[in-house]
Parts: structure tokens; sequence; C-alpha cells
């Protein structure tokens, strides 16, 4: 989400009238992605990931799926996508649509940074760049 960020800008000065279906699809691939967890969740099996972040400080971001931050990922994602698709209609003729979707992405993707955080500097983490996202 923090990557196509970026793009989001040149995508819609490239391409105006299909930029929200482009930018629709990195929503619509989480939505799938983590729609294809539901049967091991159901399993009954969790999924953590982590990644070094400050290897020296042994800081790490680190991750959790289980059944409730799954549900809440679909739905940011699945929620994210309908939004974006109906906005690049509704706001077709905004000079700042650009700037939306920068400020959509952005929060979809903290949003599942707070759902899925496995311990607190992830947390801490997803939260400033929401924060920092909400301040003017």
């Amino acid at each position: 989400g923090f990557l196509l960020s970026f793009l989001a800008v040149p995508i819609t000065l490239i391409g105006r009238s299909f930029a929200g279906w482009i930018i629709a699809l990195l929503p619509l691939a989480l939505t799938i992605y983590f729609g294809s967890y539901i049967q091991q969740i159901q399993d009954g099996d969790v999924i953590s990931v982590s990644y070094q972040w400050v290897p020296s400080l042994d800081i790490s971001l680190s991750f959790y799926l289980d059944g409730l931050s799954l549900l809440f990922a679909l739905i940011i994602a699945g929620v994210g996508t309908l939004v974006v698709i109906y906005a690049s209609g509704y706001l077709a003729k905004d000079d700042q649509l650009h700037r939306f979707y920068v400020y959509i992405l952005v929060f979809m993707a903290s949003m599942l940074g707070v759902v899925l955080a496995n311990n607190l500097i992830t947390l801490f983490v997803a939260i400033c760049w929401m924060l920092n996202m909400l301040s003017p």
C-alpha cells in the first residue's frame, strides 16, 4: 500500500479515467491473498511472520494472522477496493483525486499494520504512519 501510494500520483496524471481501476487492483489482490488463508485459519493454524528491522538491537516487525485479524484484514482490503472503485467515478472531476488515492492507500496499509501487528513496535509504527497521514 505504501509503495503503490507513491505511484498513485503518476498513474492518476497519466490516465485519469482508468486510474481508480488500476489502483483498486492492489486492495483487490490483498483481499484475494488474505482470502487464501481462510482454510488454514479454519483448520486452527496461526500464521506469524517476522522481518528484522534493526538487527543490532534485535528489533523486528512482526505480523500475526489468526481468525480475528483475518476477518478485519478482509474487511479493510475488501471495503478499500470498493471505496477506490466508487471514488474513481464519484470524484472523477476533482482536481485532487490523486491525493485521495494516496491517503486511502496509506490509511489502508496503516490499518492492516494495526490489525496484523504481533508486537508493540509494529503496532507503534503502524499507528505513527496513520497519525502522520492524518496530521495537516
